[in-house]
C-alpha cells in the first residue's frame, strides 16, 4: 500500500477519514488530498464533530438495533469496487484518501450500523391516523385539484449546420417527408419516432409520457395543448430542431377525491413526521455532548 497523500494525523480512524472524503466531494468535488491545507483542516474538523456524534448514536439505548449482516457489507463493499477497472486502481485510491481495504470495511459497517440507528428511530415515530390526513386533505384542499395532462409522443431532427443532412432546409425536407406519411399513417408514429428522431425518447418510440403545461419548449407546449386527442402537430420549430408532436391521450382537469387521496397523504405525512421525529432525537443525542 503507498503511502498516505492527505494530511490526516497518524492513527486517524478511518470512519473520520471516510467522512472528510464524503464531505470534500459534495462541498469540493474533490478528494481530501487536493484541497488546500485549510480547507482540509476545516473538513478534518468537521469530520471528527460528526464521527464523535455517530459514536454517541452507536452508543445510545437505539443503538442495539445496528447490527449489520455479512450480506449488506459485502454488498456496499462490492458497489464501491464496481466503480474501479482493477483492484489495484482500488488501493491507490484507498491509499490517497488514508483509507486501506480494512479501513474501508470499517468505515462501511461503521455507516451502516448508523443508518440501521436512524431507521429504527424514525420508525418510532407517532402513527399517523386517518383524521390526520383527513383533516391535511381538507386544510390543503387546492393541492388536490389536478391539471389536464396529455400522454404525447415527440419526433425530432436536429439542425446543424456542419452536417449537410442536418442543415435547415434538409432538415425540413425530411420532417415534412415525415409529416406527410403520418398524415395518412398516424399510429405508425412510434415506427417512425424510433428510426429517424434524433431525441433520446426515440428508444421509446418518441413516448414522452403523461405532460402538464409547461414542461415542453413554449413552442412545442402551446402545439400540444390545443391538438385534440390522437392529433398531430404541424412542423414546429425550437432552439435545438424540428419536431412532430403526436397527442396520444387528454387527460381531463380533475378532483382527486378525499377517498382517493388519504393514501398518498399518510404516505407523506408519516414521511415527514418520521423526519421531524429523527431530528428531534438527533438534537437531544448533540445536545449531551455540548
Amino acid at each position: 500500500m503507498s503511502e498516505t497523500l492527505i494530511p490526516l494525523p497518524e492513527h486517524t480512524p478511518p470512519e473520520v477519514a471516510y467522512i472528510a472524503l464524503d464531505y470534500a466531494l459534495e462541498q469540493h468535488r474533490k478528494p481530501v488530498c487536493e484541497l488546500d491545507p485549510r480547507q482540509a483542516e476545516e473538513l478534518l474538523t468537521k469530520a471528527r464533530q460528526r464521527y464523535r456524534l455517530e459514536q454517541r448514536i452507536l452508543s445510545s439505548s437505539e443503538g442495539h438495533v445496528s447490527q449489520v449482516p455479512d450480506s449488506t457489507l459485502r454488498d456496499a463493499e462490492s458497489k464501491i469496487r464496481q466503480r474501479y477497472d482493477t483492484a489495484a486502481e482500488l488501493h491507490t485510491d484507498l491509499a490517497r484518501n488514508g483509507l486501506n481495504a480494512d479501513g474501508l470495511r470499517a468505515a462501511l459497517r461503521h455507516f451502516l450500523r448508523v443508518d440501521a440507528v436512524l431507521a429504527h428511530v424514525r420508525e418510532q415515530a407517532p402513527e399517523v391516523g386517518e383524521l390526520d390526513a383527513r383533516l391535511y386533505y381538507h386544510a390543503h384542499r387546492s393541492d388536490f385539484d389536478l391539471p389536464e395532462t396529455r400522454s404525447a409522443r415527440h419526433l425530432l431532427i436536429t439542425v446543424n449546420a456542419q452536417f449537410p443532412e442536418n442543415s435547415h432546409p434538409a432538415v425540413r425536407r425530411r420532417i415534412e417527408a415525415l409529416r406527410r406519411e403520418l398524415a395518412h399513417e398516424p399510429d405508425r408514429f412510434a415506427e417512425l419516432a424510433q428510426r429517424h428522431s434524433e431525441c433520446p425518447t426515440a428508444l421509446e418510440g418518441g413516448q414522452l409520457g403523461r405532460l402538464r403545461r409547461g414542461t415542453l419548449y413554449p413552442e412545442l407546449d402551446k402545439a400540444l395543448f390545443s391538438l385534440p386527442e390522437g392529433g398531430l402537430s404541424p412542423v414546429l420549430k425550437s432552439p435545438i430542431g424540428m419536431h412532430l408532436l403526436h397527442c396520444e391521450r387528454i387527460h381531463p382537469a380533475r378532483i382527486l377525491e378525499e377517498e382517493q387521496a388519504l393514501p398518498r397523504i399518510r404516505a407523506l405525512l408519516t414521511q415527514q413526521r418520521q423526519k421531524d421525529h429523527e431530528r428531534q432525537w438527533l438534537e437531544e443525542i448533540e445536545s449531551e455532548l455540548r
